[in-house]
Order: structure tokens, then C-alpha cells, then sequence
């Protein structure tokens, strides 16, 4: 008992000086006093029960005769609060140690029941470690890796799919040579292919290029044959403009992101919703050179696009710019319809549009037995005789006349419903030729983007327009047809009765159209299971004809990648698509197929535009005009392929997990 009285002395001196009240905690087996209760606070962190019992402790005793007892109305003694103290450091508490009564009999001072829970944490005292730069790089990499996993699950916007295209866009890069066999007119060529294509996912940038020589190894051309065998094709580097074929594409971006670039042959290219200029591909006759490019910004309250048709000429060009008055209104950035409406005006030039080219002289007799000579452009030439165009000496239609040809208009769009599967928007169009309003068309379009499923895999794309015009006009009037069609009109947009291409632009043929408004219907739609197939349709309705196009991409099916595409316009009924084939239809096809890791196979075949010589009969007498001619080649590549930037970093990503694991395991 006595070692126990001058403990618990010991204990109150040492909670005098510290400021505190302090609890002893009697042994465990010996009764607690009622001045032992009296002083004891009710602490949440150091329970009684933790106190170890000691064996030595000798059974309690019973206070001496004297000793006046605890006044029962009182359970709780009234002691006399400790003299203020000086300020001194706040003391770390000391862990409990088991085996120490002395150690667990600090406790909180006694308070009220509410202050009692919140009484002196010993975890503020003891700073947090500060993480290791190992850590920190790990979070990072985590964030990273979260960020990149929620922009893959965005809903797909701009183009899932290349219409117009010439050549495989696939999600790889690769290097390599390929040497084969090219047709061209009446030509066989060898040809020798070097390639070169950049895939950079990080940086949205896709780019490549290629240096194609051709080495003529036979004519079918009875007049030349033997003549140029085993020469280059002079025609493929006669211009400094043919330097740049080098360039098949390069693209940053995609065409609705905040900011998007391109520059090459392979890309057909539109401006807004397409009303003015749609799928512009200005690169069909192999004879000639041209690149064109693309420059986009989208912002928050404005933007534009601008497109330049032929990059060495400057001939083509466009654009649009679009403002969203209501833009800073929305209240946040999915607060869509606010921020999605705009209104915009476009204008689209063709700067030497031609209106007269020269014919080739021909010879007629009188019936007084005299002759005279005249071309397509004389009042004299017989009616219903199709002109021949006259062509220099390097195959180009020899312009007499040209204007500056231009059109333009003002659209509004608007998105009345999005949600993280569907978006749907609709737009008006009003665009006319020149400064005459009149000569002009309106059209109302929906468009509608979806993407099915949470992982952004699959995509869908629907259009359906209503469009009223005059007569005079054509809605998307520079189309996948005009780089020819500035030269003669070859499709019968019109519907008329035994159309035949004759000599004349698209430009002058429309100037002999009716002055009346018409009505008409287009709709096209698109499937994409991304990176994987793509599939597109379309069809367009004009005056008294149809036009319809279908197009399909496999741009990563395992070994084999191929496209496919065919338009044809002017139908009037099916057997003009078989009697009108080669001159109102564009067709081709190209694969690729990996036969060994080095080792590969391309080939492709189609129909692109080119001038038949006018000394070359043809049973449809179309001699002297622009048509369209098969095209076809392959060759055996040798190179190499290496993987997308996404399957590299899965890849790494995986050996980061694995040497994590690993690490974990050993300690």
C-alpha cells in the first residue's frame, strides 16, 4: 500500500508541474478509492483495462480507523484547479507501452462529455512523410495513364472515314521499298516505290511519303512503241510543281478537334457542311501534280476553316468562319446548347475558271463542192457533232478564256441533343454563285454522330439534306468531279435525254439550265468499328438523276489492309451506270497483305481521269475528251512495320506491373 501511495504522489507532483490532472490507475485486483475515482477523467484512448497486472501486488487494505468517509451525494471530489504554468513545448506523447502502468496513466484532462472526444490527437504531432520521388513519379504515371484512358472513352467526333482517299491510312508506321509493275494509258512501267509512314497517336500526327520512279518498258501505242523503252516517265518530273508528289499525306489532328492541319494528294477535302465545296480531290490525272491543305481552328466563341486546293497553283481555294454569340452563356462546358450555336459565311473560288478553250480544226465540204475549216467554237460546226479539245504538249486543254469564278453563302447550326451516346444536330444553308442571290440554293440538313458503347469503339455517322435550288445552280457545286468538270461537264446532273459530254465546263452547261427552282434529297451514312472496317453510303438525288457512292476501309484486319471505293453520277436508269461507265465513274481499290514480317504485297486497280489523244478513234466517238481510264499496278515490298504508339505504351505498361509485382514479392 505504501508503494502505491507514493506512485500515485509521485503522479499528482508531476501533473502540478505539466498543467494536467492526472488519473492514477490502481492495479488490476486492488479496489479503487473514491479519491482514485474522484480524480479519474474518462478518456476514449487509454481504456483501464490496458493497464498490465502486476503479481506482486498485495491484496487492498482497509483504510485506518479516523479516515472520514466519501460523501455519498458527491461521487466527484471537488479539487482545486493546478496554478496557471509556464508555457512550455508541447510534450510528444508516448506511445503505450505494455507493461508500463506509469506510461498508460497519462491521460487528457477532465472535461466536459463533448471536449472529451476531441482531447490532444497524438497524429498532428508527428508530421507525414513527405512521398519519395519513386512515389511521385508513380502517381504521375497513374494520372497520366487515367487522363489518356478518359480522352480514348470521348465520344468520336469529325471524320470516320476517307471518301476520296487513294491510299490506306493505317495506324502503323513502317519503311520499306517496293518494286513492281504500273499501267498507265496505253504504258507499262517498272516501277521502284520508296515509302516511308509516321504514326505519332501521342501527338495526334500522321504523316507519309514516297518517292515513285517509273521506268517505261513497253507501249501498246503502235506509233511510239520502242521509241521511249527504258527511260523514265518524263511526265512525272518535267514541273517543279512534280517534286512535291512526294508528300503523300500529313496530318495533325482530326478535322473537328480544336486545331487541325493537312497537306497532300490523299486527302479530298470540304468546307463546312459541304453545300459550296464537299470532297474536293484535285489530284486525278497522272500527268499532273497537285497537293492540297487544310487549316482548322475551332474555339469556344469562334473559328474557321480554310482550304487551299492546289498548294503550287493556288487556283482552289476557301473557307469559312463561324462565331457563337451565345457561347458565354452556357454555364459549363456541358451545358451544350448555348456553346453549340453559330451562324457562319463560306466562299469558294475557282480563280481561272475556263469559259472558252480551243477545239481541233476540222475540215467540211460544201454542198457547192467547197470546203472550210472550223473548230467547236465556230457558229459553222454541224449541230449534233461532238467538238474535239485541242491539248499542248503536255497533255493540259489549251484555255482560251477563263473568269474568276466564285460562290458563297451563310449557314446557322444548331445541337438540340446530346448525351454521352447520341449527338445530334441540324443546320441551314443559303449559298449562291457570284453576286447574283437568285442563282443560288437553300438547304436544311440533320446530322447525327453516335457512338454505341461505353469503350468508344464503334462509331456511326447519318446525314439527310433537303435542298431547294435553282436551276442554274448545283448544291456542293465544287465536288469530287470539278478538277475535270472545269473542262467539261462529263456526268448528267441535269437528267437530260442522250446527255454526251461536249466540250463544255460545268460552268457553261448550267448556264443553259432552266430558271426555276427545284427540289431534291441526299443521305449518306457511315459505320466504323475503329481501326478495324468502315463502311459508307450514299446517294443524292438531283434534278431527273441519282447519284450514289459506297466506300469501304479495313484499315488493320490482322495481315491485310484494303480500301474500296465507287462513285458514279448521272444515273437516270441502270443500264446508264454500265453505257455511261467511263466517263461518269470513279472506281478503285488498293490492298496490302503482310507475307512475311518483312515482306509484303500491294496492289491496286481503278479508273482515273485522262485525256484520250484525239488522233485515237473511239466506237463512241469520244475521242479528244477527258475519260476515265483504267489504272492499275502492284509490287513486292520489303520492309518493316512496327506497332501503333497505343500497343507500345499497353506493352510497357505491362512490364512496369510485372517489375512492380516482382519487387513486391522479394520484400
Amino acid at each position: 500500500m505504501v508503494r502505491y501511495v507514493v506512485a500515485l504522489s509521485m503522479m499528482l507532483l508531476f501533473g502540478a508541474l505539466w498543467g494536467q490532472e492526472v488519473a492514477p490507475v490502481a492495479p488490476e485486483g486492488e479496489p479503487v478509492t473514491p479519491l482514485e475515482e474522484a480524480i479519474a477523467p474518462v478518456s476514449a484512448e487509454t481504456p483501464p483495462a490496458e493497464a498490465t497486472p502486476s503479481a506482486e501486488t498485495p491484496p487492498a487494505e482497509t483504510p485506518p480507523e479516523g479516515t472520514p468517509p466519501a460523501e455519498p451525494s458527491s461521487p466527484l471530489m471537488e479539487i482545486p484547479p493546478a496554478p496557471e504554468p509556464t508555457p512550455l513545448p508541447t510534450p510528444v506523447p508516448v506511445a503505450e507501452t505494455p507493461g508500463s502502468a506509469e506510461s498508460s496513466a497519462v491521460a487528457s484532462p477532465p472535461a466536459e462529455a463533448a471536449p472529451v472526444a476531441e482531447a490532444a490527437p497524438a497524429a498532428e504531432a508527428v508530421p507525414s512523410a513527405e512521398p519519395s520521388p519513386e512515389e511521385k513519379a508513380e502517381a504521375e504515371k497513374k494520372a497520366e495513364e487515367e487522363k489518356k484512358e478518359k480522352e480514348k472513352k470521348k465520344f468520336v467526333k469529325g471524320e470516320i472515314s476517307n471518301i476520296g482517299a487513294r491510299d490506306i491510312v493505317y495506324p502503323y508506321n513502317s519503311l520499306g521499298i517496293g518494286t513492281g509493275v504500273t499501267f498507265i494509258a496505253q504504258d507499262i512501267f517498272l516501277t521502284l516505290d520508296p515509302r516511308f509512314v509516321y504514326n505519332k497517336n501521342d501527338f495526334n500526327m500522321l504523316m507519309a511519303f514516297h518517292l515513285p520512279i517509273n521506268i517505261r518498258m513497253f507501249s501498246f501505242d503502235l506509233n511510239r512503241a520502242g521509241d521511249d523503252n527504258f527511260t523514265l516517265r518524263s511526265e512525272d518530273w518535267d514541273e517543279w510543281q512534280d517534286y512535291f508528289r512526294i508528300i503523300r499525306y500529313v496530318q495533325y489532328g482530326r478535322s473537328e478537334d480544336n486545331f487541325y492541319a493537312s497537306i497532300g494528294s490523299n486527302n479530298a477535302q470540304s468546307i463546312g457542311h459541304g453545300t459550296i465545296m464537299k470532297r474536293y480531290v484535285p489530284n486525278f490525272d497522272p500527268n499532273f501534280t497537285k497537293i492540297s491543305a487544310k487549316l482548322n481552328y475551332y474555339g469556344d466563341y469562334f473559328g474557321f476553316e480554310s482550304v487551299l486546293g492546289d498548294v503550287t497553283d493556288g487556283n482552289m481555294f476557301g473557307g469559312l468562319v463561324f462565331f457563337k454569340p451565345f457561347s458565354g452563356l452556357a454555364e459549363d462546358e456541358n451545358d451544350y446548347m448555348p456553346r453549340s450555336f453559330s451562324i457562319g459565311f463560306s466562299f469558294a473560288g475557282d480563280r481561272k475558271a475556263p469559259t472558252k478553250i480551243e477545239y481541233v480544226d476540222y475540215v467540211f465540204g460544201t454542198p457547192g463542192g467547197d470546203t472550210y475549216t472550223a473548230d467547236g467554237n465556230d457558229p459553222r460546226w454541224p449541230a449534233g457533232l461532238v467538238p474535239r479539245i485541242e491539248v499542248d504538249g503536255k497533255g493540259r486543254p489549251v484555255v482560251l478564256e477563263d473568269t474568276f469564278l466564285y460562290l458563297m453563302g451563310v449557314d446557322a447550326e444548331f445541337k438540340f441533343f446530346k448525351n454521352e451516346y447520341v449527338d445530334l444536330k441540324t443546320y441551314i444553308d443559303y449559298s449562291w454563285m457570284r453576286t447574283d442571290p437568285g442563282r443560288g440554293g437553300f438547304t436544311a440538313g440533320l446530322l447525327g454522330r453516335y457512338s454505341p458503347d461505353e469503350d468508344r469503339k464503334h462509331a456511326l455517322r447519318s446525314r439527310i439534306e433537303a435542298r431547294a435550288y435553282n436551276g442554274r445552280y448545283a448544291p456542293s457545286f465544287f465536288d469530287t468531279f470539278y478538277d475535270i468538270e472545269r473542262f467539261e461537264l462529263l456526268t448528267n446532273i441535269g437528267g437530260e435525254d442522250g446527255f454526251r459530254p461536249d466540250g463544255r465546263s460545268k460552268l457553261l452547261r448550267l448556264d443553259d439550265q432552266p430558271d426555276k427552282f427545284f427540289f431534291s434529297l441526299y443521305a449518306e451514312l457511315t459505320y466504323s468499328f475503329i481501326d478495324w472496317v468502315t463502311i459508307s453510303m450514299g446517294i443524292e438525288q438531283l434534278r431527273e438523276s441519282l447519284s450514289i457512292y459506297a466506300h469501304l476501309e479495313l484499315p488493320d484486319l490482322w495481315i491485310f489492309k484494303g480500301m474500296l471505293s465507287y462513285y458514279q453520277r448521272g444515273i437516270t436508269k441502270p443500264e446508264t451506270m454500265v453505257d455511261t461507265f467511263d466517263y461518269s465513274a470513279m472506281f478503285r481499290g488498293v490492298i496490302r497483305l503482310q507475307v512475311l514480317p518483312i515482306l509484303f504485297i500491294n496492289a491496286y486497280v481503278g479508273k482515273q481521269w485522262a485525256f484520250w489523244p484525239p488522233n485515237k478513234p473511239r466506237d463512241d466517238g469520244l475521242q479528244g475528251h477527258y475519260l476515265s481510264a483504267w489504272d492499275l499496278g502492284g509490287d513486292l515490298e520489303i520492309g518493316w512495320e512496327w506497332g501503333d504508339d497505343d500497343e507500345e505504351e499497353a506493352e510497357g505498361t505491362k512490364d512496369d506491373e510485372e517489375k512492380k509485382e516482382d519487387e513486391e514479392s522479394i520484400l
